[in-house]
């Protein structure tokens, strides 16, 4: 049985550089074009229609961010995989695609050689990353471990109330209104929440809430409940 090549969905806003990139693909023996698209609606009905083997996306695909749209497409649950493309090198853009599930990533500056490497990578169930990129890439998930650690360690120091009490500034509830949520003084209740952010080593309670949310404090706080 003969299998059928890696089928690819084009979605870029520029019409002339979506052809561009259709006939380059459709010259390729082991690469087939599903279809084209030049919006996120019309890349996802097609995604849902056609189930293509890759989709390249274009960063900046009209109306809303295209780089966004990877969660969503990831969301389908399709074996649909992923490659983003920006008008030019942009590690903000490569980060935060891979963040959202995106498979590789290309700049549209780079060699036709180099998407159509992208593409059948990705393809082949294969991640693909620029390799002039690769070392601030990972220079930035280093230095965001390292980040993440050290909020870790400064939580583990909250005790099981304190961590009640971040919960409660979370849902937007004040002194007060905490003091009467935990049934205690508002007294205690100021003491806890100078607590929470002394341990967290933040200045505010609006700090302490944007560290908790970023970084995910609550969903730790909910699995130890559990």
């Amino acid at each position: 049985m003969i299998s059928r090549p890696p089928t690819v969905l084009v979605a870029e806003e520029q019409s002339l550089f979506r052809a561009a990139i259709c006939h380059a693909l459709a010259q390729c023996g082991d690469l087939d074009v599903a279809g084209e698209a030049g919006s996120v609606d019309e890349t996802l009905e097609q995604i849902s229609r056609l189930r293509p083997t890759v989709v390249l996306v274009d960063a900046d695909l009209p109306p809303r961010n295209g780089v966004s749209m990877c969660a969503h497409i990831k969301g389908m649950e399709l074996a649909t995989r992923v490659v983003v493309m920006s008008d030019a090198p942009d590690h903000g853009v490569l980060q935060a695609a891979l963040e959202d599930g995106a498979d590789g990533y290309v700049s549209k500056q780079a060699a036709l050689d180099e998407l159509l490497a992208a593409t059948r990578m990705v393809a082949g169930g294969k991640a693909f990353v620029p390799a002039d990129m690769l070392g601030v890439l990972l220079r930035t998930l280093i230095d965001r471990r390292r980040e993440e650690d050290a909020v870790l360690t400064r939580f583990n120091r909250l005790s099981r109330r304190e961590q009640e009490v971040l919960v409660l500034l979370i849902e937007g509830l004040d002194r007060s209104e905490i003091a009467t949520k935990l049934v205690v003084s508002a007294d205690t209740a100021r003491t806890h929440i100078q607590n929470v952010m002394r341990k967290l080593n933040v200045h505010s309670r609006l700090e302490a809430v944007v560290l908790a949310v970023e970084h995910g404090l609550v969903d730790r706080i909910q699995t130890r409940e559990g």
